[in-house]
Formats: C-alpha cells, sequence, structure tokens
C-alpha cells in the first residue's frame, strides 16, 4: 500500500501539465496540490518532524518574503491608492503566491519523514523505477507523433492543443529535461546505493541511460543540450583528479568529447544566432533579466509576493526603452504592460530575486550552493551532483519551480540521503 501511495506521488511530481489548471488557476497545474491534505494527515501523525538546516532556513524564507510582501502592500497602496493594479488585488495575488512554496515546503516534509525509516529507500527505488519505465513507454509513442499532424493524448495537457516538441506530461519541453535527468539519476543512484543484485542494477542502469539518452536525440531544447554538459563537466572534471587509473580513458575521450561538444556548440550557435532578433522568446527572456536586476538594484530586499506585479511591470516599462531593446521582438513583453498574466522571467532565480531580494540569495546559498558543497565531500554520490548542477542552472536560465515538484522531491531525497550518511559516521 505504501509504494502504490508513493508511486502516485512520485507521479504527480512529474505531471505538470494537469488540467486542473483551467479551473483553479495555475496551482491546479499539478496533482500535488490534490494530495497536500493527505501529507498533511500524514504528518500530522508525527510525534515530531526533525528539521535539517534546508527546511529550516526554506521556513524561514518564506516567512521572509511574507514580511516584506506586507510592507510592499503598504508602499503600493500609497503609490497608487488602491490595492489593486491591472485588475489583480496585489493582497489576494500575495495569498495565491504563498501556496506555492507552502506546498513545496509540506512535500518536502512528507518525502524527509517518509524516508527516515529503514526500507523506505527501496520503496521510493520501486516507484522511480516503474514510473521511468512509464515514462520510457510515453516518450516511444510521443516520439512516433510529434512530427505528425496529429496530437498525442491531447487529454493528458491542460490545453488539448497539437505540440510540436517532445514534452512527456509536463507543460513545454524546457520543462521535461529535469523530469528526465532527475528520474534517470536517482533510479541510477538508487540502484548503486541499495544491496541489489548486480543484473537488476544493470538493467536499472541500461534503462536510465537509454531513457537519457534517447530523449537528448530527440530533445529540441537548445538550453538542455547546453546544460547538459555543464551538468557532466564537474563530474568529469573530479573523476580525473581522483582516480589515476581512469585519467588514460578520460584523455582517449577528450578527442570524441571535444568533437561532440563542437556540435553542439555550433547547432547552439546558429540556432541563436539566427533567432535572436527575430523569435520572441530571447527579447522576453533578456528583458524579464534585466528587469529584475534593476527591480534588485533598486528594492535590494525584494517587493513581496503580490506587490511585485506592480513594481516589476514599472521596471519593465524603463528596460523595454533601452536602445539596443528596439531590435528585439517584444512582442510578449508588451502584453505584460496591460495583465498580469504570465508575468514572469521566466526563471527561479530572477524571479526571486525579485520577490526576496538579499533574502533570497541568502536562502540560494543555504539551500542550494551550500548543499551542492556539501554533497561534493560524500564519495557516494557524485551522479546526484550532475543532477543538482542540472537543476540549479536551469533554474537560473531557463525555468521556474514553482510546479515543478520533481525539483522539490529530489531535494528532499538529497536531505534525507544526507542524514543517513551523518547517522553512519
Amino acid at each position: 500500500m505504501k509504494g502504490i501511495f508513493l508511486f502516485i506521488v512520485v507521479l504527480c511530481c512529474v505531471y505538470q501539465n494537469f488540467p486542473l489548471v483551467n479551473y483553479v488557476g495555475e496551482i491546479g497545474r499539478s496533482p500535488v496540490i490534490l494530495l497536500t491534505p493527505f501529507f498533511l494527515v500524514y504528518l500530522s501523525f508525527k510525534r515530531s518532524i526533525s528539521l535539517s538546516i534546508y527546511s529550516r532556513v526554506y521556513i524561514s524564507y518564506i516567512t521572509y518574503l511574507l514580511i516584506i510582501s506586507c510592507l510592499y502592500i503598504v508602499f503600493v497602496y500609497i503609490q497608487i491608492g488602491e490595492f489593486s493594479f491591472l485588475e489583480e488585488n496585489i493582497i489576494i495575488k500575495s495569498l495565491k503566491m504563498v501556496v506555492y512554496p507552502m506546498t513545496s515546503l509540506i512535500l518536502y516534509f512528507f518525502f524527509t519523514e517518509f524516508l527516515k525509516k529503514t526500507g523506505r529507500l527501496r520503496i521510493l527505488h520501486r516507484s522511480i523505477y516503474v514510473l521511468l519505465c512509464f515514462l520510457l513507454v510515453l516518450l516511444f509513442y510521443e516520439i512516433k507523433y510529434y512530427k505528425t499532424e496529429d496530437a498525442f493524448m491531447p487529454y493528458l495537457h491542460s490545453d488539448g492543443l497539437k505540440y510540436w516538441r517532445i514534452r512527456l506530461l509536463t507543460m513545454e519541453s524546457s520543462w521535461a529535461g529535469s523530469v528526465v535527468i532527475i528520474i534517470s539519476l536517482l533510479n541510477v543512484f538508487l540502484a548503486s546505493y541499495l544491496n541489489y543484485q548486480k543484473w537488476f542494477k544493470y538493467v536499472c542502469y541500461f534503462f536510465s541511460i537509454f531513457f537519457l539518452v534517447y530523449y537528448t536525440i530527440h530533445s529540441e531544447s537548445k538550453g538542455f543540450l547546453l546544460l547538459l554538459l555543464f551538468a557532466f563537466l564537474p563530474m568529469l572534471i573530479s573523476l580525473y583528479k581522483k582516480y589515476k587509473t581512469l585519467r588514460w580513458y578520460l584523455l582517449l575521450s577528450i578527442v570524441p568529447l571535444g568533437f561532440l561538444t563542437g556540435l553542439v556548440y555550433n547547432y547552439l550557435y546558429f540556432e541563436i544566432q539566427s533567432n535572436f532578433f527575430v523569435h520572441g522568446t530571447f527579447g522576453t527572456r533578456i528583458t524579464g533579466y534585466l528587469s529584475s536586476l534593476e527591480v534588485f538594484l533598486f528594492n535590494p530586499f525584494g517587493v513581496g509576493l503580490g506587490p511585485y506585479v506592480f513594481v516589476f511591470t514599472n521596471h519593465i516599462e524603463n528596460v523595454i526603452n533601452y536602445a539596443f531593446m528596439a531590435s528585439l521582438d517584444l512582442g510578449e513583453v508588451s502584453g505584460y504592460l496591460n495583465s498580469t498574466k504570465f508575468l514572469s522571467t521566466k526563471t527561479y532565480f530572477f524571479d526571486h530575486l525579485i520577490f526576496g531580494g538579499v533574502g533570497f540569495i541568502l536562502f540560494f546559498w543555504v539551500f542550494f550552493i551550500k548543499r551542492y558543497l556539501s554533497i561534493k565531500k560524500i564519495p557516494h554520490f557524485p551522479i546526484l551532483r550532475i543532477g543538482l548542477v542540472f537543476i540549479l542552472l536551469s533554474g537560473v536560465f531557463y525555468i521556474t519551480y514553482g510546479v515543478k515538484y520533481d525539483v522539490w522531491m529530489f531535494f528532499a531525497v538529497l536531505d534525507a540521503l544526507e542524514r543517513k550518511q551523518e547517522c553512519l559516521k
């Protein structure tokens, strides 16, 4: 029974285009929100919940966001004389937006508490393994359909429209990359970490590698290809320094790896160069990044969750008037000036640089960077560092973590594994 429930939880974590979004808004994009009451009931039966440094700093950051939000709600009211901007009530907006980190925090607590008991990692691995096999079958069929005129299982997605790239159960192709990385690497790590027979370990390795390679070949996400190269780089350098016997193999692999890197670089360079001034994505993202930095410069402590719609919009107006922005396609950006729908920098890092300012930078250092440095010291965890680097870079450059509960699940599993390693010392 525990295994079935955990599989449902893991499946919901990677399902990020749930049709419920059409009825309740963005928070319904993942069915994890429906499982939150069950998580709370589970946690309520615990006599105590042990808090790691990561969970403590996350609670502190959410509290900080609420305080800043309250202060800036007053500031916005003084500025415009009302609590609404672009037909959006900033008080209600703040309450809605705090649901995202609160849901991810509850999910985080569920996984860390569930995995505390002996044998629970095996249950998690079975769920991950079955999910990987399911996603692999889904990938086969999606590849068969995504270049045709037929929509692939439109009823699984919120819009029901034809999508021309590989997205699995997510909203868009850029979101699918983290799902593939996390599920593949967790399957490999847990198969190696747990005391399985060799034949089953090799089966797990094969399916994970095949899933990752097969997706990479057919993925048209430029960001995924680039970040994948960067994610593997620290591990290769670490292996080169640590194992003398592997140095010759790594040296011999420099030529094919260099050739592969050159091909990827040339492909990405051509794509970016040919689409930079005509593709709306580049104009939208550059505007978002520059506007976020400008907001941070003038509001170093952040502007909160709801009030950002007022502050961010004003700085977008400033940025798009810069002379060098005139050559970019700003069609999507201009829509941000009339509506708060989809108002975002499209990245977790720059969004929260607006929301939390210095408070977010401190949170980012402890929760993300310090975690990487801590895991780096554990000899059994090198493969998990690949996933961590990929998630960090993708969160900085091209995805948000709002309803990407696969990311928060991954961090919770890392937290639980770190605790187990500390107990073994």
